[in-house]
């Protein structure tokens, strides 16, 4: 429906491009707010960057105008057919008019990230078909959000060159088949892993809690491919006490689900890799 432009990540503009959407959102935003009472309990500031707000969303789906149409309806409350809606569009419109419109060969639209509370963090977000096309990921609040972002302006830590440079794949430390019931996994990976020289790992055995932590704190690439997240080998509070370096690969089933218990905030084993600095984690 139109609430999938919520979860559209802003498109990317060309350079040359970007002053002339900013003009049209303002121009948009201004007609919005002489058309209809966004809320009256904000500022005039407020109510304008509301407006902003809500327009700029909306245009996100402009290619497609019904989907524009609905999604600016159901934010404000109005009709589908109601007369200050189609004021709206027309304005819309107008401002649009000298806007370049994204090319086959325009670079992807800016990532989304999700912020879910233990209610919603349950639903398979990523697989919902508008979201396809779109790169996404999650983190648990806008706060370790943020705390993640400001490393970008602290170069001794290491998740600064992950942010800006990526990863060197060479430093790599794998878990595979720890507890020797994964005979299945064990033949499909073990070869692969065994051609990159570099990597160092442990193949049907289980590791020292030593040999973990320093695959998380000292290679740029862990990966761990057995029975859940691997916590028999070392715990979720003991992983929050490392410094960990490494982009993260849990490949165990339910690695990555997070459970709620009574009244309190989701908990689970990503979360602590996240408060151990992890630059980046994926799970199942």
């Amino acid at each position: 429906g139109a609430w999938h432009v919520l979860l559209n990540g802003q498109p990317s503009r060309p350079q040359h491009n970007a002053e002339l959407w900013r003009a049209a959102v303002a121009s948009c935003a201004e007609s919005l707010c002489k058309c209809t009472a966004i809320t009256g309990a904000l500022s005039p500031a407020d109510q304008a960057h509301l407006a902003e707000t809500l327009i700029e969303v909306c245009l996100h789906c402009w290619d497609d105008r019904s989907a524009f149409a609905q999604g600016l309806a159901r934010f404000m409350s109005l009709e589908p057919g109601a007369g200050v809606l189609k004021k709206l569009v027309t304005c819309v419109r107008q401002a649009c008019m000298g806007l370049e419109q994204p090319s086959d060969d325009c670079p992807p639209p800016h990532p989304v990230v999700l912020l879910c509370d233990k209610a919603l963090q349950c639903l398979p977000w990523e697989s919902m078909a508008c979201m396809q096309e779109q790169t996404i990921s999650r983190m648990p609040s806008l706060s370790l959000l943020l705390t993640h972002l400001s490393y970008r302006k602290k170069p001794a830590l290491p998740v600064d060159r992950f942010l800006s440079d990526g990863i060197n794949a060479d430093h790599a430390f794998y878990v595979l088949n720890p507890e020797k019931n994964l005979p299945e996994t064990q033949e499909m990976f073990e070869g692969w892993f065994g051609e990159h020289e570099r990597w160092q790992g442990v193949v049907g055995c289980a590791p020292s809690a030593d040999q973990f932590s320093q695959g998380l704190c000292e290679k740029e690439l862990f990966i761990y491919c057995g029975h859940g997240t691997g916590s028999m080998f070392l715990g979720r509070r003991k992983v929050e006490k490392l410094q960990c370096k490494a982009v993260t690969l849990l490949m165990g089933c339910s690695s990555g689900k997070l459970w709620v218990d009574g009244d309190m905030d989701e908990q689970g084993t990503v979360l602590s890799y996240l408060l151990a600095g992890c630059p980046a984690i994926v799970a199942m």
